[in-house]
């Protein structure tokens, strides 16, 4: 597991694991990692359901597309509210979000999901 190979190499190294969809836990999990570190440095934002939730784009529908919202922006703009503030305030640290080829390039396999990683693509730019 690469925590355990991180402390091998003398960098302490925690996980911490929570569904993004569900708010409460994962604002749990970031709490715990400030409660160990005193704060957290660098956020990084990769969520992945798995290809069992792509649609294409004539299949898309205002449904999947909330599903994505769901398990993509909002959880990553509840990350960003709970780690920013120290950050802006120690005027250091990095937020980094996995967006995929889609947020800047049209697949039409991946419309639903396309369409949210460009808005998480636009969110993390005006960042």
């Amino acid at each position: 597991m690469i925590i355990s190979e991180l402390n091998k190499l003398n960098i302490e190294a925690k996980s911490y694991v929570a569904d993004v969809t569900d708010l409460p836990a994962l604002k749990q999990a970031l709490q715990a990692a400030k409660q160990d570190f005193g704060r957290i440095d660098v956020l990084e934002y990769s969520p992945y359901s798995g290809p069992g939730i792509f649609r294409h784009v004539l299949e898309t529908t205002p449904e999947n597309v909330l599903e994505q919202v769901k398990g993509h922006i909002l959880p990553a703009i509840f990350a960003v509210n709970e780690v920013l503030p120290d950050m802006i305030k120690n005027r250091s640290g990095a937020i980094l979000f996995t967006t995929g080829l889609s947020a800047m390039f049209p697949l039409p396999s991946i419309g639903n999901v396309g369409i949210v990683m460009s808005g998480l693509r636009n969110y993390a730019t005006n960042l």
